[in-house]
């Protein structure tokens, strides 16, 4: 955690509901949801827009 703010790929696997608002929230749009293995909505870093 930096400045406060939590990192999406500090994130746990159980701590993730698959809201999908840290990808509508990320201002560089470096957060893409895919369907893991088991069908359910988790968060990828595109690491190519990371500053």
């Amino acid at each position: 955690m930096e400045n406060g703010k939590i990192n999406v790929d500090t994130i746990e696997k159980g701590s993730c509901y698959g809201c999908t608002s840290c990808a509508v929230v990320c201002k560089s749009n470096a957060i893409i949801i895919e369907t893991n293995e088991d069908g359910f909505l988790v968060p990828k870093i595109d690491f190519w827009f990371q500053k």
